[in-house]
C-alpha cells in the first residue's frame, strides 16, 4: 500500500541474499511497535515465483497526541456522532449500551488531512432469536 508504506529504499532490483528497509510513510507515526522492517530477497530467488521480497508489515497504526485524541472523543461525543452501540464510561473507557454487546475498543488514527479521528469497534446489536419451525 503506498499510502502507508515507503519501500524507497528497496530499488526495482534487489539483488538475493540482499535486504532494504521498508518504513512508515507518516512522519507523525509513533506506534509503540516496529515503525520500519527489514525486506530480503531469498538467496533462491531463481525464478519469478521466488523472486519476490520477504517482509512482515511494520506498524504503521498512526497515533496522534494525547490531546489529538482527546479532542476528537469530545467532539464525537459532544456531536452526538457516535455510532450505534457505544457510549463513555465513567473510568474513561469505552462501553456497549444496552441492547448491543462485546467488548467495546477504542482508537484513534489520522484522517487524509492528519485530524484524529476516533474509531470504536467491538459493540454488535442484539437481535431476537426466531422461533424454530415445528
Amino acid at each position: 500500500d503506498l499510502l502507508t508504506f515507503d519501500a524507497s529504499d528497496c530499488n526495482a532490483t534487489v539483488t538475493p541474499n540482499a535486504s532494504c528497509v521498508v518504513r512508515c510513510r507518516h512522519r507523525r507515526h509513533t506506534a509503540a511497535g516496529r515503525s520500519a522492517v527489514l525486506a530480503y530477497c531469498p538467496g533462491d530467488a531463481f525464478n519469478a515465483a521466488a523472486a519476490v521480497l520477504q517482509w512482515t508489515h511494520p506498524d504503521c497504526s498512526l497515533r496522534p497526541q494525547q490531546e489529538s485524541c482527546d479532542a476528537a472523543i469530545v467532539a464525537a461525543v459532544g456531536s452526538g456522532a457516535l455510532p450505534p452501540g457505544y457510549a463513555p464510561s465513567a473510568n474513561g473507557s469505552w462501553q456497549c449500551v444496552e441492547g448491543f454487546a462485546g467488548t467495546a475498543a477504542a482508537r484513534c488514527t489520522f484522517n487524509a488531512t492528519c485530524g484524529a479521528v476516533l474509531q470504536l469497534a467491538g459493540c454488535s446489536r442484539l437481535v431476537p432469536c426466531t422461533a424454530p419451525d415445528v
